[in-house]
């Protein structure tokens, strides 16, 4: 693990500059298997009745936010359609900004639908903004 930690901190930003690249491939390779035909069609034959209405496309279909441990676990997909399923109550908590990265920013939908995220107390670099830096 210390030589894990080691070869992040010391490797030249540059030098990773193909994990950027790694991404922008993989994620638009996901937008291509909503619309593409490939494989077993999965994602482009859902999207499919999604848009003909057979499908809602809902909150209640997409990934609802229920603890804490849901709330943090946005940082693993930051293009998702997130709505809150309850209250959320961060008091007394450390809490890490979600898009903490100005190369990977939030590019999601994040709805309240009612529900509140209350004691939040981020200490965080300047030019941060709370949950999404």
């Amino acid at each position: 693990m210390a030589d894990i930690v080691d070869f992040a901190e010391q490797v030249p930003l540059e030098d990773l500059a193909f994990l950027k690249e790694a991404e922008r491939l993989n994620d638009h390779l996901s937008q291509e298997g909503l619309t593409g035909k490939y494989g077993l069609k999965i994602g482009y034959t859902l999207q499919q009745l999604v848009e003909k209405g057979v499908l809602a496309d809902d909150l209640s279909h997409r990934i609802q936010i229920r603890t804490v441990a849901e709330l943090q676990a946005v940082t693993n997909n930051l293009n998702g359609l997130y709505g809150l399923g309850a209250d959320i109550d961060l008091t007394g908590l450390d809490w890490t900004p979600i898009a903490n990265d100005r190369y990977k920013p939030f590019r999601g939908k994040f709805y309240g639908k009612g529900y509140r995220i209350s004691g939040l107390n981020a200490d965080a670099p300047p030019g941060s903004n709370g949950a999404y830096d």
